[in-house]
């Protein structure tokens, strides 16, 4: 076995991970959604730059797993003096 690739049970746990935080992020966008108008101002605030927040985390998870390329790739790379 390879020890420089991630083994199928972590890439399956990491897909897991990241599809039940992006449910997460859709339950609670929902909620501070249908509730807005009865929040206080203090708390819109709170919950507009939570949400900003998580989304940005968001988007720089993504850009991340769409940068690092597989072990092989790189090694092959390297072979052909890229």
């Amino acid at each position: 076995m390879k020890t420089d690739q991630p083994s199928t049970g972590s890439v399956r746990l990491a897909w897991a991970i990241t599809i039940a935080y992006g449910v997460l992020y859709c339950g609670i966008l929902i909620v501070v959604s249908r509730y807005w108008l009865m929040l206080p101002i203090s708390l819109r605030a709170i919950a507009a730059v939570g949400l900003l927040a998580l989304a940005i985390l968001g988007a720089l998870r993504i850009a991340r797993s769409y940068r690092t390329r597989p072990a092989a790739a790189k090694a092959e790379d390297e072979r052909q003096g890229r």
